[in-house]
């Protein structure tokens, strides 16, 4: 028989960080199996911090106004020194100085896709094409107006595919249930590619996309329809694996929902 494990980090006392660590067997599940599965998770983390809210001006439009939007955020980056002095070298590595930066709101050509939100890589690697972020905006709306409304938002992160399909799925399959999907693309994804990128790249890579996704609950802080109290992260597969790392880091992140990133650690 194969045996599954759950193995989480431990948050800081004064948070209670809601985890839902999910692992299927090899049968192959429908998409919407699993999206629907990821979907009812996340609604019973944050949805109910979203009633009660009202429409705000500055989303009246059905599409993004003009581009460039620009908000500014403040890095809330705290990762604690640890006792072990191998630990907090390697938690080193995804350390930065905190500074302020800004979020540019651009339209997307994305179907579905409400607007490309942008922002700069707080750990650059020297690659103009992967040291700004990208990041799918599907966006909540009101059900009768089409307007953009405040709601909490999940970051997700993707798999490893190249098309981020499974990726797409959840950021989209979030706007119905009454919350925003925000969709990371990891250093060399989607506008991210780089011909100069190889497979000698790819610790950095996940590095950088590391520090990426922990940067972005602090840019969609920043953008008004999102609410900086409900803010989640999402993974699939790699982007599971990422999202394990960001979550251990300070913990900021208000809930965490892990898919199809384990690893078989018993064979």
């Amino acid at each position: 028989m194969r045996k599954s494990f759950r193995a989480v980090s431990s948050p800081p006392a004064n948070r209670r960080v809601p985890i839902f660590v999910t692992r299927c067997s090899p049968v192959v599940l429908p998409r919407w199996t699993v999206a629907l599965g990821m979907c009812l998770g996340i609604w019973w983390c944050v949805a109910p911090s979203a009633s009660g809210q009202e429409d705000i001006p500055v989303a009246a439009r059905p599409e993004p106004p003009e581009p460039p939007i620009t908000y500014w955020a403040e890095d809330t980056l705290d990762i604690r020194p640890d006792a072990d002095a191998d630990a907090d070298a390697c938690l080193d590595q995804f350390r930065w100085e905190p500074d302020r930066f800004a979020v540019e709101i651009h339209p997307s050509t994305e179907p579905g896709v409400y607007a490309d939100v942008r922002f700069p890589s707080p750990l650059p690697s020297g690659t103009a094409e992967t040291d700004t972020v990208h990041a799918e905006w599907y966006a909540a709306r009101d059900q009768h107006s089409g307007v953009v409304r405040p709601a909490p938002v999940y970051v997700v992160v993707h798999e490893s595919g190249s098309d981020m399909r499974v990726g797409r799925l959840i950021a989209s399959s979030l706007p119905p249930l009454g919350l925003h999907g925000l969709m990371i693309q990891l250093p060399g994804y989607g506008q991210r590619r780089s011909e100069r990128l190889d497979r000698d790249d790819l610790p950095r890579m996940i590095r950088q996309g590391v520090a990426d996704v922990r940067r972005a609950r602090d840019a969609a802080a920043a953008i008004p329809q999102m609410q900086s109290g409900g803010i989640g992260l999402q993974g699939t597969s790699l982007g599971g694996f990422v999202a394990t790392l960001v979550g251990s880091l300070d913990g900021r992140y208000d809930a965490h929902v892990l898919l199809l990133c384990g690893g078989d650690l018993y064979g």
